[in-house]
């Protein structure tokens, strides 16, 4: 479960963005995974993230400010405590990138790595089964599409 909070990172820019007909696919306000981030004051100031696809699947690097890196932890945690619920069957209200990571995780078809960094994290999420690889691209693709946008919103707005 430790990549939960570096999948969910993601979603710290703006509000709520949606992917044409399927609602947001990040809901900072009511996804039960999300909103753990939106209550630590300055998350989106402290951390970063890149997106990367991947033959087989999917990259996330995320960089976490020193002074930050406590705060992350806690936010960590409580996400992980979240996920963990969720996979093991409670029913939550999630964003569509929340669904679509822990649909792809509950497949049981997901290798994971992680690795700690100097400045934060580096997660894994790769399939040798080509379906769950091409999932795992699908929702990489879209998270570096809707954090293209958030990153315009974001730079429009200042």
């Amino acid at each position: 479960m430790k990549k939960i909070l570096v999948m969910m990172a993601v979603v710290m820019a703006l509000p709520t963005f949606a992917v044409a007909g399927d609602g947001p696919w990040f809901d900072m306000v009511n996804c039960q995974m999300c909103k753990h981030m939106a209550a630590e004051p300055g998350f989106m100031e402290n951390v970063g993230w890149e997106n990367h696809v991947l033959e087989n699947g999917w990259m996330m690097v995320t960089v976490v400010e020193e002074d930050f890196k406590d705060k992350f932890a806690a936010v960590h945690s409580n996400m992980e405590a979240e996920g963990a619920k969720i996979m093991g069957g409670a029913e939550a209200h999630l964003c569509n990138f929340c669904t679509s990571y822990m649909d792809v995780m509950k497949s049981g078809k997901v290798q994971t790595q992680d690795f700690e960094t100097i400045g934060g994290k580096i997660a894994l999420m790769t399939s040798s089964d080509p379906a769950v690889a091409m999932q795992l691209k699908k929702i990489a693709k879209t998270t570096i599409h809707e954090m293209k946008k958030m990153e315009a919103a974001h730079t429009e707005s200042k």
